[in-house]
């Protein structure tokens, strides 16, 4: 065998056993959690994961049944929905079509998840293994980025956000390139290539990727001798992507075919890396569970977005190995590139221990289309790049002392050590027999229309809708931007726990009314099942219970005269019944005797002065993960001696009529507040605004007895089809199996 053979099968020798440990850490830190045999569970903790398991039944299901992929009406019925600007996972799906038909759509998203750390960290190895030419420090190097602050924290639940193995490979097949190990063709095609798997895996993953490489690419170029010939490669990378282009042709004009979003999906300030967070662990890694610093880190952002902490050993080894070879023009190039993408990661304005500052460049960035919808914080999977290549060449090059090497590598693993407990990855499912027994084929047809309890982010429609094999339509999921003729509707923030919603059982009767609703099925292990079980009985429903879960079937045409009620009027009339009752709470705080100074709406809760059925957020905070809606709907404080401040949240349709009733009574009123929107396109059309309002006491008092004189039942009388909260409906319940089985 000749030398050189043998060198390729030694060096594929060591990329395999490197693999091979990244695999065993990815199966100890995140599979330990997945060995119950007793229930379904998923890695992770949010809802995400049940739209990446809806994707990765749907491609192959849409191929097989000769429909288009590309848009669907399942999903947010009537709506025509694209499902090309989210987290479609087309080759991540098609790869995974055997095991997602033999056992299901949960297992494939386990098994990705677990492979895409170890996947990740192979990649940066042999990007690090190129550069340091050291084998150790390069197999640390690949754990840096396979399994780094910013891996732990999207393991939470992201699966497009850590399939992440396309960018050191870009890199990489660059080097070689370089170096003349490929030819201008050979480059040409690996490039295009790893780009179009990039693409095809998560869209987001590419366009950061161009962002960050064309500035790599300009610094080299400024910086490196011109014996790199980093000019030629701007050709041939253009042929690299008009070559990607060509491939996955198909999905971009179906991306652009179908219609983009409507302004920013997510704001840029909500996702910004703080600038104490660069160096504060979070839950993720096991010093991030220390009780103090966890505590700092909770008030630095949500914790499956929050992946800014680079750790303070890589940042020291950085700037050591900076320092001592900055002559360097790649060290220059590594440095440059690090600050440039921390001074990105923070996004368009500082944040210090959670409060915004001053405005940062990024600022610019939002006004370019795409780069818009990007989410700062997520940045920092390059800066974890840039961290691995220079820990490995220090740790190859440096001439420290073997202990010092040591130690610092002691300390690096210390910090990136992913939390030991297999509980915090993973959680368990619902999965009723209903869905996974195929009972909903006795109950359901094609011709239905579901609404499922709890709704959207916070249930299971998605992964529920896979199991049933996509074998109905629903009024709601959870994919890209919800609906306008949704979001606008009041009863649809109920549903997402937004419970200070007045007259709840007639704005569902006209929700069921208008998208024709037949089918209500309840989670009973929802946290909120009462709930909804009340309100479906409000409205006359009851439930059949089978297969784990509530079936409630609506009779035909039951709210018929509900369809009449403009979505407009409803809005109007969810804002003006919520103004009236905050306004009489505070009228009967101040009869009281209550203090302005102490006047909030948590006094109100405490004195009973607001609906039983609007919980008190302190209350429930605790309990809920995700913070609910409602605590954004209104708020109310003493600003000063004889003034009281109010918010409302709600669409301009909705608080305009508000706004131009009380601009005379109130001393002040700002809308939308604040004056300047700090994210451009956000929010999308039809979201919610929020309105000040700043009445003097004595006019709050005369607005409540102008309120009063005008009874609610009266006021209901006039609005409502029933005339009131009462239902003519007749009760459906299981001694009325005809109506509810088509295969009795």
């Amino acid at each position: 065998m000749r030398k050189s053979e043998t060198s390729i099968l030694t060096s594929a020798a060591r990329l395999i056993f490197a693999a091979l440990l990244y695999l065993v850490a990815s199966l100890f830190i995140f599979g330990r959690g997945l060995l119950d045999p007793h229930q379904l569970i998923q890695l992770g903790h949010t809802s995400d994961p049940n739209q990446y398991m809806w994707f990765l039944k749907w491609w192959p299901y849409a191929f097989s049944h000769h429909i288009n992929p590309f848009h669907t009406r399942l999903l947010w019925y009537p709506a025509d929905t694209t499902l090309m600007w989210t987290s479609n996972l087309f080759l991540l799906a098609i790869v995974m079509t055997p095991i997602t038909n033999i056992w299901g759509p949960v297992v494939s998203y386990n098994i990705l998840m677990l492979a895409c750390p170890v996947l990740a960290a192979t990649a940066a190895f042999a990007l690090c293994r190129k550069l340091s030419s050291a084998y150790w420090p390069s197999v640390l190097g690949g754990f840096i980025f396979g399994f780094s602050p910013y891996m732990l924290t999207h393991m939470i639940g992201h699966l497009d956000l850590v399939v992440i193995f396309p960018v050191p490979l870009a890199v990489l097949v660059t080097l070689y390139r370089l170096d003349g190990s490929l030819s201008r063709r050979g480059y040409v095609a690996a490039l295009a290539v790893v780009l179009a798997i990039a693409l095809l895996c998560s869209p987001e993953i590419p366009t950061t990727m161009t962002l960050f490489g064309a500035l790599a690419l300009a610094l080299g170029i400024l910086l490196l001798p011109a014996e790199y010939g980093l000019k030629t490669l701007v050709p041939e990378i253009g042929i690299a992507y008009g070559l990607m282009i060509l491939i996955v042709s198909p999905f971009l004009v179906a991306m652009f075919a179908y219609g983009m979003p409507h302004g920013v999906l997510w704001p840029a300030s909500w996702y910004s890396a703080d600038l104490v967070g660069f160096v504060i662990p979070t839950k993720v890694t096991a010093i991030g569970t220390i009780p103090a610093i966890a505590h700092i880190s909770s008030e630095l952002g949500a914790l499956n977005e929050n992946t800014a902490c680079l750790t303070v050993p890589l940042l020291v080894i950085a700037a050591v190995y900076l320092w001592s070879t900055w002559k360097s023009a790649g060290s220059k190039l590594l440095g440059l590139m690090l600050v440039c993408i921390c001074i990105a990661a923070i996004g368009p304005r500082l944040h210090f221990m959670g409060e915004i500052k001053f405005w940062m460049p990024w600022t610019i960035a939002e006004r370019i289309p795409f780069l818009k919808q990007a989410l700062p914080v997520r940045f920092t999977l390059y800066a974890f790049l840039v961290l691995a290549i220079i820990t490995a060449m220090w740790l190859a090059n440096s001439p420290a002392t073997t202990r010092m090497k040591w130690v610092a590598v002691i300390f690096v693993i210390a910090f990136l050590l992913p939390n030991p407990s297999s509980a915090f990855w993973v959680s368990p499912l619902s999965d009723p027999p209903f869905f996974s027994k195929h009972i909903y084929q006795d109950y359901l047809s094609p011709d239905d229309i579901v609404l499922t309890l709890p709704y959207s982010y916070y249930g299971y429609e998605m992964l529920w809708h896979a199991q049933a094999d996509f074998s109905f339509r629903m009024v709601g999921a959870w994919i890209t931007e919800e609906p306008y003729q949704f979001r606008r509707l009041p009863i649809v923030g109920y549903f997402q726990r937004a419970f200070d919603l007045p007259e709840a059982p007639e704005h569902l009767k006209a929700f069921l009314a208008h998208y024709h609703v037949t089918v209500v099925i309840v989670d009973p292990n929802d946290m909120d099942a009462n709930r909804w079980r009340g309100i479906l009985a409000d409205v006359g429903l009851k439930p059949i219970e089978t297969g784990g879960i509530l079936l409630y079937r609506v009779p035909q045409n039951a709210f018929s005269a509900y369809a009449n009620i403009s979505a407009d009027q409803l809005e109007q009339r969810a804002a003006a019944m919520r103004f009236r009752i905050v306004v009489n709470a505070v009228n009967q705080y101040l009869k009281d005797g209550g203090q302005i100074c102490h006047l909030k709406s948590e006094a109100l809760f405490d004195r009973d002065l607001l609906p039983a059925d609007w919980p008190d957020y302190r209350k429930v905070a605790l309990v809920r993960m995700i913070e609910p809606r409602y605590a954004h709907s209104w708020n109310i404080s003493g600003s000063k001696p004889g003034i009281v401040s109010m918010t409302l949240n709600g669409t301009r349709i909705a608080l305009e009529p508000l706004r131009d009733e009380y601009s005379c009574a109130a001393t002040r009123i700002v809308f939308p507040f604040p004056f300047h929107n700090p994210d451009p396109g956000f929010p999308p059309k039809g979201s919610p605004l929020t309105m000040l309002m700043i009445f003097k006491t004595e006019a709050l008092r005369e607005i409540a007895g102008r309120l009063s004189t005008q009874r609610v039942a009266e006021s209901a009388d006039k609005f409502w089809p029933d005339g009131n909260t009462s239902t003519s409906v007749h009760p459906v319940g299981s001694d009325n199996l005809s109506n509810i089985g088509y295969h009795q």
